[in-house]
């Protein structure tokens, strides 16, 4: 099991200990500190003493800051288990969680495996996927890539031997290198699905309440973008690829795209984005309904209009 960590030391010990606490063994845990400026290496001592007290076998490890995806990449390098999981330093599991899915995995013969996630937000939770009939099943890796099915990537549990074939994660990607990853996943396992949350991440977003939070919005479109055109490089040769399915995630994501350059008065990057987001998809919907909006920007532009933020 792999935690990336980066200062969050007063978060990391809830999340390992809802590793120790799992009813499963034999168990191994990696902990890869990504660099921390806090108390983090203290933490991690006290939590290693934790870890050798519930039989679980560790390895803590630290490195020069680099990113989660470099994090997660070094705890893939030293993990010697058969199965893998990943979980983030300020979530974590149930206790019946690797039991459920490892159970689930021998009877089914899948190799991989994910379940239903309890998200907790500003204004509640939510349940994602929020029905069991969304959750990744079988090979049908089109269904993740237009969002009719979904994997949280702390809820996986996957076949180590598959690492030859997805690969590590992608460090350029500063932001969404979990759904570039997942991507390639799903187009080499057989994926099986325990129908219950076994997991609990939280989700605290800054309101986009000034222009510097929307601009950088627009930076993560931009690695966003690229996660996009990386998916359908890395996986349009994999078996199962959909490039309907793909053409159909382009066009979501282009239409947030469109909206942010908006949100900020930039009438140029939006036509820009608009154009592009067309030509890739053949214009799919919702591509197709900003076009009113683009219209209503060139009319009023020289006004200062500019669209509303459902946020602000």
């Amino acid at each position: 099991m792999i935690i990336p960590t980066f200062n969050r030391a007063e978060h990391l010990h809830a999340s390992v200990e809802s590793v120790l606490a799992q009813t499963y063994r034999p168990l191994e845990l990696v902990v890869v500190d990504d660099g921390s400026s806090d108390d983090t290496p203290a933490a991690m001592a006290a939590l290693e003493a934790s870890a050798t007290q519930a039989g679980v076998t560790t390895r803590f490890l630290r490195k020069e800051n680099g990113g989660c995806a470099s994090a997660r990449n070094l705890g893939l390098q030293n993990a010697t288990g058969e199965w893998i999981a990943f979980l983030d330093d300020d979530d974590r599991w149930l206790p019946e969680k690797l039991a459920m899915q490892l159970a689930k995995l021998a009877e089914s013969g899948a190799s991989a495996c994910c379940c239903m996630a309890r998200k907790v937000i500003q204004r509640g939770e939510i349940i994602q996927p929020p029905t069991p009939d969304r959750l990744v099943q079988g090979h049908e890796p089109g269904k993740f890539l237009d969002g009719r099915s979904d994997a949280h990537l702390i809820t996986i549990v996957f076949r180590r031997d598959l690492l030859a074939k997805v690969g590590e994660f992608d460090t350029s990607l500063r932001v969404s290198s979990d759904t570039e990853w997942i991507a390639r996943l799903c187009h080499v396992a057989e994926f099986c699905a325990v129908p219950e949350v076994l997991a609990v991440y939280e989700w605290n977003p800054n309101a986009l309440s000034r222009v510097e939070d929307l601009q950088a919005e627009l930076r993560r479109d931009e690695v966003r973008k690229r996660q996009l055109m990386l998916i359908r490089q890395r996986c349009a040769s994999l078996p199962g690829w959909d490039e309907a399915a793909w053409k159909r995630r382009a066009a979501k994501q282009y239409d947030e795209m469109v909206k942010h350059h908006l949100y900020v008065g930039d009438r140029k990057a939006a036509q820009q984005a608009y154009a592009e987001g067309m030509q890739l998809t053949g214009g799919l919907e919702p591509l197709q309904r900003l076009r009113r909006k683009l219209l209503k920007a060139k009319l009023l532009g020289p006004f200062g209009w500019r669209l509303k933020h459902p946020k602000l």
